[in-house]
């Protein structure tokens, strides 16, 4: 009796061991699936405005809602080895839907051949190595999935941008005689780590942009060369050379939006950003932004055609609602580091200065915020550049 009763305590005992394991198991597999899915969100990294996942996210492109554009990375250098024919818009990332190919099937920009400005969104900064930018055959198929036979492999547009912070950079290029439907394969290379981000652009050519000028490089600095701007004199000097513009688009917000600012905001998050007349610094509009929850927010602007030089942005700002991890103006001088000035919290306008050197005739100015809790705001007005 006393054998049975303990054999059946064994069995009690085993059973209740099975079933903490199992639970235990079941934790570790959410666990798992949880560090992937997070290591899959932290993996997003950079892409060309206006590509065709940039798109999906827009909605201008439909059926694809689920692209992430800038998590289409794979290991390697592009042609030699990087992702494989047939996935080269996808990259290989769980996107197979970007890989799809028809004469139909995207939206197209229209483009010309000649100089064009190709700008990035890159969220996560990492030091770069090299952009590349590819364009289909003349004599392609577009009905066909892309491979590299589909392109010329050699670029008509490269940046060597070595141990440098990115910041959100504009490439001018200048792209070939093409017409009719294209692709264009833009690449970032990551300096530390090897791997590429893939961003594909749908054009339809119909005719030719403007030569920018003699003497122009047009994959590193189309804004400093004197033929883009009859009224530049080469031999002035910089800081008083007429041919640098250095008024701002939309500069106070006063057309009651953001024309002339590009917004960005992670996949799948709504924007968080508006322009009213309430509270503002100077004449009748201001730049807001806010969310209820948890939010991330960018809006920017690039200015090109600058003589190279130290250069100082201006801006009126307030942060008075809320507690957000970041705040902060950002300038950007292509070539060199980008400039973070962090905004304090407070119950007034102050005005916030950044001075970066601009070294490519370029310089990309703009304003973020990342909240995770309510209530978080921004409000930016009057912004002004200075060449110093």
């Amino acid at each position: 009796m006393e054998m049975m009763q303990a054999v059946t305590n064994l069995n009690e005992r085993t059973e209740t061991l099975q079933k903490k394991w199992m639970y235990n198991l079941g934790i570790l597999f959410l666990i798992i699936v949880g560090s992937i899915l997070v290591a899959g969100s932290a993996s997003a990294h950079g892409y060309v405005e206006g590509s065709r996942g940039d798109l999906c996210t827009q909605g201008v492109n439909t059926n694809c809602s689920n692209v992430i554009p800038a998590d289409t990375e794979h290991p390697g250098t592009f042609p030699q080895s990087g992702a494989e024919d047939g996935k080269i818009p996808s990259a290989g990332r769980p996107y197979a839907v970007l890989d799809e190919q028809s004469s139909s099937r995207w939206y197209k920009h229209n483009f010309q051949s000649g100089y064009h400005e190709f700008h990035w969104i890159i969220p996560a900064q990492h030091i770069s190595d090299n952009y590349k930018y590819y364009i289909t055959k003349p004599d392609w198929n577009p009905n066909q999935p892309l491979t590299r036979d589909s392109f010329d492999l050699t670029p008509f547009c490269s940046v060597d941008d070595k141990g440098k912070s990115p910041g959100n950079p504009t490439h001018g290029c200048v792209i070939p005689e093409r017409s009719g439907y294209h692709v264009i394969l833009a690449l970032w290379q990551v300096d530390y780590t090897g791997n590429t981000f893939y961003s594909v652009i749908d054009a339809n050519f119909n005719g030719t942009n403007p030569d920018p000028g003699p003497g122009t490089d047009p994959g590193t600095d189309p804004g400093t060369d004197p033929g883009t701007d009859p009224g530049t004199d080469p031999g002035t000097d910089p800081g008083t050379n007429p041919g640098s513009d250095l008024s701002l688009l939309n500069a106070g917000f006063e057309s009651g939006n953001i024309n002339g600012w590009t917004a960005w905001q992670p996949a799948g998050q709504s924007a968080k950003y508006g322009v009213d007349g309430s509270d503002v610094h100077g004449g009748s509009k201001k730049l807001w932004f806010w969310n209820s929850s948890g939010y991330q927010q960018s809006v920017h602007q690039v200015k090109t055609g600058l003589a190279n030089g130290s250069y100082t942005v201006k801006a009126w700002i307030k942060q008075s609602t809320g507690a957000p991890n970041i705040a902060r103006m950002e300038a950007s001088g292509y070539g060199g580091s980008p400039v973070y000035v962090n905004v304090a919290h407070g119950s007034s306008y102050q005005q916030y200065t950044a001075t970066v050197n601009v070294t490519n005739g370029q310089l990309d100015i703009g304003f973020y915020i990342q909240a995770n809790g309510g209530d978080a705001n921004l409000q930016i007005d009057d912004v002004e550049l200075i060449k110093n």
